[in-house]
């Protein structure tokens, strides 16, 4: 079985703060970067329909606003180190950041409980991205490499298994960052370099096919959990932005890969603010609720795009974070070693509206269709009617 190969390239004319320790790469497939990630040019004078106008550049944000440090070095984005066959066009992209742990990885049984999960076909219509954030350690990005080579020869030479590395320059500095949430100066630079692994891997990765599934570097599959995916968008119909297969973080969340970039600007615009999951709810809110909407009902809409479909197919693992000194115990409730492939949403379909001519005493009508809180109504006169909408409709049975 013939090994990948790194090929050496020249280092960068200009790397960001840290010179780049590594040289070596196969070249990989450049990020497919959404319209307002790309750097903008000022129209020239003969373009603009108004001549008067003065010849500025309005400087629309794009990835140089959200990390000035990269402009005018574009080759930042891409990765300093690439193991990869170039595997394009799957149908599910399993995108995994990971880090190095203090006293212990869980990387090597979370790829193997992937792998031991699909058939032989679905490995041919999977790809595994795996990209490990640790651009200034040369020597646990050696080990890595040694031990995908070793442990996962055949996966490698069938593409099906890849790893990248971000360089380190496309990193800002990450010290005296402005405090947010009363966390401490150790905490807010950990996670908002995760908000930058989260979105380079995502960059990245979901461009190689059709949906992007976002785990983490520390789970236990479900033999046959891309069946079950593969159901579950067969069955969720409507409009959706997430389909989510654990009840934890962000680990199992399944996008269409040509909504990512949005999920990706979010995350670059407010990296230094919140943790990642936070921003994801945020993003969801601003997406779906209307300005002083009663919180009942804006949830129920964020529910009718990002789904929760249970059993969960991956259980949290882990127990030491790559944030020194935090234990994470938490474990899914909703898990099940072995999936028949079935699966079912936690709640009502989506409703457009919910229209009563009831008087309210009590909550919200929205809250007793999400099964949250009972619905508390004075009493109710022949002809008061409930009226659901539906869009697009559900049959009855």
């Amino acid at each position: 079985m013939a090994k990948p190969v790194f090929v050496k390239i020249p280092a960068p004319q200009n790397d960001h703060l840290t010179k780049n320790p590594l040289g070596y790469r196969v070249p990989a497939p450049a990020p497919t970067l959404p319209l307002s990630l790309l750097p903008t040019k000022s129209m020239s004078r003969d373009n603009r329909t108004n001549r008067d106008f003065p010849d500025t550049d309005p400087g629309h944000a794009g990835i140089n606003h959200y990390l000035p440090h990269l402009r005018g070095n574009p080759s930042l984005l891409n990765p300093a180190v690439a193991l990869s066959k170039g595997k394009m066009n799957v149908s599910i992209v399993i995108g995994i950041p990971s880090i190095r742990r203090p006293m212990s990885t869980y990387l090597y049984d979370t790829i193997k409980s992937l792998l031991d999960g699909m058939s032989e076909a679905e490995r041919a219509d999977t790809l595994i991205f795996v990209c490990l954030t640790e651009p200034w350690n040369r020597t646990y990005i050696d080990e890595v490499k040694e031990q995908f080579r070793s442990r996962f020869p055949t996966e490698l030479a069938q593409g099906l298994l890849e790893l990248v590395v971000p360089k380190a320059g496309f990193y800002p500095n990450l010290d005296n960052l402005p405090p947010s949430l009363g966390d401490n100066p150790i905490r807010v630079k950990w996670r908002t370099k995760q908000n930058l692994d989260y979105a380079f891997l995502m960059m990245h990765a979901s461009t190689r096919g059709q949906y992007y599934l976002q785990l983490e570097d520390d789970v236990q599959a479900t033999k046959g959990f891309i069946t079950s995916i593969k159901k579950a968008i067969a069955t969720n119909r409507g409009d959706w932005f997430i389909l989510e297969f654990s009840a934890l973080g962000f680990i199992g969340r399944l996008f269409h890969s040509n909504s990512v970039p949005n999920m990706v600007e979010f995350l670059l615009m407010f990296h230094t603010q919140k943790p990642c999951d936070w921003l994801m709810e945020d993003y969801l809110q601003v997406r779906m609720c209307g300005h002083g909407e009663k919180w009942a009902k804006c949830l129920y809409k964020i529910r009718s795009v990002s789904r929760p479909i249970r059993p969960s197919l991956f259980q949290h693992l882990g127990v030491r974070s790559s944030l020194l000194g935090k234990v994470n115990k938490l474990k899914d409730k909703h898990f099940t070693h072995v999936n028949n492939g079935s699966s079912y949403m936690i709640s009502n379909p989506p409703v457009a509206n919910i229209y009563t001519s009831l008087t309210t005493y009590a909550n919200d009508i929205y809250d007793a269709y999400t099964g949250d809180k009972i619905y508390w109504a004075t009493v109710a006169k022949d002809g008061d009617t409930i009226e659901f909408m539906y869009n697009p409709p559900v049959s009855l049975e």
